[in-house]
């Protein structure tokens, strides 16, 4: 008897806490989260002690144990859904659901055409073979989403067209026959959910503008083009996104072969995928582009991307690559952080004179050229095209206050965040604490835990005073509770064994990035005329537009654009190389 108390004390902490408050499983409803196994490979890992799994772990592993099944992994297991599409679609109900969205999507186009060019156009839609399939899984995955998510039962049993599941937690059983099944997260499950989902939406989209392309059925072409990367997928699995994550720039790279003879893009690329030579989607995406039509065609059929799903993320190779850069000790030149604060002076300098026929106000060195000099004490610009002036002529000089800072919040960006770390002693909350307990002998202790909804934090707060967190922060002050963030793979992405994280900070350093952000983008950035990062489209189109314009162009001077990609970039910054730039980006306040 004493024994059998001592073991239901030291149950797994989830039946405790059902106690309290029953837990709710499976959230999500569509993929909001990374493909991370590691709830899995925990599980199989220490199958063998009951003790050291969560109770829907013991029943999973006892269901598979009594049905003497074989388990198959996840990486493979959208490429096996790439083939067996079709055995989702069973069910038994109508199809008025189909007729209603073909009403909703003729009555749609015939409004936006009205509403943009003046004239309705009207189309009638018959649905055919492949809409209908696509419906049918999709009608199925609502029904069973619906029943599953937000539930307080941690085991549910579901068909999905031919084929059962069970769930346990967050985790699945989708069963390929009696004796072999899937082993699954939620997200897995979702992910397939959205990718069946876009699939549909693409072809409804596709059917009711199949002429948009004059020469081209676009229906077609997107049927086409599906069933190409339903190949792909199948015959590579997790390789195949490898290939998905250049497509875009594969077609980029034909246009200008193919339109403006430049062949470098295109052969570079191609010497990289020649493993995909074969495959119906690499034929399509090296096509001839003979004519604008066709290379706006093809660039929209890029957009399906990301509608073959996404690879398994290996944690653990993710981490140390992450980690790998930015432990790193990296050689600077010092030269190049002061060249970087000078050629922002400059530039800042030049864009605010042209604007408002007035220098920023500056503190000038003694060592400062007798040009510079001259010009800010007369209030003249002399530099010329022929007499540019260049990084170095501004070594010797400072900002002095500018701008006025914004302490006024946007709500929109502060809350665009979906979560979350409330502070450094709730950081236990975000450790699986059964995990914790099998490792360290102890279930995680700490006080009770908070809402990690931005939201929420915003709306309980008594007060919320910008100002006073961005002192705190200035004088280096920062509260050990501040001091904490937790890096999160990053959904729909392609890159598995190199995952991007994202870092979910204290509501106080979320404050104070968001407002940092805000001033930057509306006090500095109208001066940095080079970049768009921050323009919206109609400035971006307008931009392009002024610098392919002939007429526009001053003898002497030429456009060009240049595309940076800092790759990692957050991670291969150095105090040393930065320092002098934020300085002087802090001194315009």
């Amino acid at each position: 008897m004493e024994a059998h108390l001592e073991e239901l004390l030291e149950e797994d902490e989830g039946l405790h806490y059902q106690h309290q408050r029953r837990p709710i499983f499976r959230k999500d409803r569509h993929l909001s989260s990374a493909l991370v196994t590691s709830e899995i490979e925990y599980m199989l890992l220490h199958k063998e002690n009951p003790r050291e799994v969560k109770r829907e772990h013991r029943e999973l592993l006892a269901h598979v144990e009594s049905t003497r099944a074989q388990i198959l992994h996840s990486k493979d297991f959208f490429s096996w859904a790439m083939v067996e599409w079709k055995n989702f679609s069973y069910n038994k109900e109508s199809l008025t659901g189909l007729t209603s969205a073909l009403r909703v999507a003729q009555e749609a186009l015939r409004i936006s055409t009205l509403n943009y060019t003046g004239m309705e156009r009207l189309i009638s839609i018959s649905p055919n073979q492949e809409l209908t399939i696509l419906y049918n899984i999709k009608v199925n995955f609502d029904r069973v989403i619906s029943e599953i998510t937000y539930s307080h039962d941690f085991h549910q049993s579901y068909m999905l067209g031919q084929y059962k599941g069970d769930t346990y937690g967050t985790l699945h059983l989708l069963w390929k026959d009696d004796g072999i099944c899937w082993l699954i997260t939620h997200s897995h499950f979702v992910g397939l959910r959205d990718i069946y989902g876009s699939w549909f939406s693409t072809i409804l989209y596709s059917m009711t503008n199949e002429n948009k392309y004059p020469g081209f059925n676009l229906y077609e072409e997107v049927s086409r083009t599906l069933e190409a990367g339903k190949q792909l997928v199948s015959r590579f699995k997790q390789d195949a996104y490898s290939f998905l994550k250049v497509w875009p720039f594969l077609v980029i790279a034909s246009i200008l072969r193919d339109t403006e003879g430049k062949k470098e893009f295109s052969n570079q690329l191609i010497k990289d995928l020649t493993r995909y030579e074969n495959t119906k989607i690499f034929r399509l995406a090296t096509r001839k582009i003979a004519t604008d039509i066709q290379a706006q065609l093809h660039l929209e059929l890029t957009g399906l991307w990301k509608c073959f799903g996404h690879p398994d993320i290996l944690m653990t190779e993710s981490v140390n690559s992450w980690i790998s850069k930015g432990t790193v000790m990296k050689p600077i030149d010092q030269e190049i952080p002061k060249l970087l604060a000078a050629a922002f002076r400059l530039e800042f300098s030049r864009q605010f004179y042209k604007d408002k026929k007035i220098w920023p106000r500056l503190y000038i060195g003694p060592t400062t050229p007798a040009k510079i000099k001259t010009s800010y004490i007369n209030n003249t610009w002399g530099e010329t095209p022929s007499n540019q002036w260049c990084p170095e002529d501004f070594f010797d000089t400072r900002f002095e206050k500018n701008l006025d800072f914004d302490y006024h919040i946007e709500l929109s960006d502060l809350l665009s965040d979906k979560s979350i770390i409330p502070s450094l002693t709730q950081w236990i909350h975000e450790y699986d604490k059964q995990a914790h307990r099998t490792m360290y002998g102890f279930f995680p202790r700490g006080p009770s835990a908070t809402s990690k909804s931005v939201i929420v934090h915003y709306l309980t707060q008594d007060s919320i005073s910008v100002k006073e967190v961005l002192d705190i922060i200035s004088k280096g002050d920062i509260p050990s509770e501040w001091r904490v963030m937790v890096a999160v793979p990053k959904e729909k992405e392609f890159k598995g064994t190199n995952a991007r994280f994202y870092g979910k900070m204290t509501f106080e350093m979320r404050l104070f990035q968001t407002i940092t952000e805000k001033n930057i983008a509306e006090g500095v950035f109208p001066y940095i005329k080079h970049q768009s990062m921050t323009m919206n489209e109609e400035q971006l189109l307008r931009t392009i537009q002024r610098m392919t314009t002939p007429s526009s162009l001053i003898i002497g001077d030429a456009y060009v654009f240049i595309v940076l990609d800092f790759s990692s970039w957050c991670t291969n910054f150095r105090y040393e190389f930065v320092f002098l730039f934020f300085t002087e980006l802090d001194s315009l306040w």
